[in-house]
């Protein structure tokens, strides 16, 4: 993936943080409406294959505006790394257990 920093830093500098943070919460509410419409179809298949487009559209828009976060937060390749692993091995854990059920994920909030 390449997304140039010299347009994400020109963006950022030409409508500022604030903005750029409201962009992001669009953004990601666009996606969440889109994924809403999932259950709609009657199969898992028909629904990727009639969503696709729409969520490569709106994914990539998600891309494009959590690099904007990162910038913003001065978030570190290293320290997003390190809290991404933490939370994979929580999910690991879930699902190594069999006793696991959805709700975990609401009670099991160790990283």
């Amino acid at each position: 993936m390449q997304i140039t920093d010299r347009v994400l830093k020109d963006i950022l500098k030409k409508f500022g943080s604030k903005n750029q943070i409201m962009v992001c919460i669009e953004e990601l509410n666009e996606l969440a409406c889109v994924l809403a419409k999932f259950p709609r179809y009657d199969t898992d298949k028909n629904a990727v294959t009639e969503m696709k487009d729409k969520v490569l559209d709106e994914y990539a828009d998600v891309i494009i505006i959590l690099h904007h976060i990162k910038n913003i937060f001065q978030l570190e390749d290293t320290e997003v790394m390190d809290r991404l692993n933490k939370k994979l091995k929580r999910i690991k854990r879930w699902v190594d257990n069999p006793e696991t059920k959805m709700s975990i994920t609401i009670k099991d909030r160790e990283v």
